[in-house]
């Protein structure tokens, strides 16, 4: 009796010391491809067959741990050439207009007398200049989320009028005839502050891209206030659904090349006010409507 207790006690034994070694053999290998994984970036899954269900588990879980770290990798990847191109893009919008203003700047010190139109084309490279720095101190904002609301009751289609009017000479300027149509007396819970940052912007991307005629919508609809402009645009828009994603620009304009922040800065704007924006085309028209 006591040769078959140590039989199968032996035999127990065994079974336990074969599947001890099984088990640290599973752990090293899988070890092994983890460390492979890591030293070659390798793209192989680990693999562990007819090994223990916790084993197998803690593989796919560690698997999947992998692949989390490769799509963060990706995204940082295109994260970084898109800001490298973008300053890039950006430095170089800005060293050009400031080389050309410089050159002016150089040939009115060589002159007796002050060219006018010399003096124009220096204003207008500075201007660009200042365009072009304000979009990054209001990109630098908003991705820092410095911005803080400041909500109360705005007499919207008073400031909308008045602000329209100090674009009025401008409009003329590049020749765009202006339709709006301001609806009266409408008053809005707002931030004041950030409502004209957003239409300075918007009025900016038609003096920019339009052309020939442009209309101005302002009209409140139940409990929903509806902003939206449209324009004849320079160039057939190729990407719409791009157009809001940071530094793109399909550059539609034919005397100024864009930063690719306009659009971008417009729609985080109408986020932080807790509106919607919607962009849309219609033959050579581009449609932009923001509802708050």
């Amino acid at each position: 009796m006591s040769m078959i207790l140590l039989f199968v006690l032996s035999l127990i034994l065994a079974i336990a010391i074969i599947y001890l070694i099984r088990y640290h053999l599973a752990v090293k290998s899988l070890s092994q491809q983890i460390e492979e994984k890591i030293d070659d970036t390798s793209q192989r899954r680990l693999t562990l067959i007819n090994q223990p269900q916790s084993l197998t588990e803690l593989a796919n879980k560690i698997e999947s741990l992998f692949e989390q770290i490769e799509k963060t990798n990706l995204i940082a990847l295109q994260e970084k050439k898109t800001l490298d191109m973008a300053i890039s893009n950006i430095a170089h919008d800005i060293r050009t207009p400031l080389t050309i203003a410089s050159g002016y700047t150089q040939q009115g010190l060589r002159k007796e007398t002050v060219n006018a139109a010399d003096l124009e084309k220096i204003s207008e490279n500075l201007t660009i200049v200042s365009k072009r720095l304000e979009a990054l101190l209001e990109y630098r904002r908003l991705t820092e989320g410095t911005i803080q609301t400041e909500m109360q009751k705005v007499a919207l289609s008073h400031l909308v009028t008045k602000s329209i009017l100090l674009y009025y000479d401008m409009f003329q300027q590049v020749d765009i005839i202006l339709d709006l149509q301001i609806e009266e007396e409408i008053s809005f819970e707002t931030d004041p502050d950030i409502f004209k940052r957003l239409f300075q912007n918007i009025i900016s991307n038609v003096l920019k891209h339009g052309k020939e005629q442009a209309q101005l919508t302002l009209k409140q609809t139940d409990q929903e206030i509806v902003l939206q402009v449209k324009n004849i645009v320079k160039q057939p828009i190729q990407h719409l659904n791009q157009l809001t994603t940071r530094f793109y620009s399909e550059n539609m304009s034919d005397t100024e090349e864009s930063s690719g922040l306009g659009l971008y800065i417009i729609q985080h704007l109408v986020g932080i006010l807790g509106g919607s924006l919607d962009l849309a085309t219609n033959d050579n028209w581009f449609i932009l409507t923001v509802t708050l």
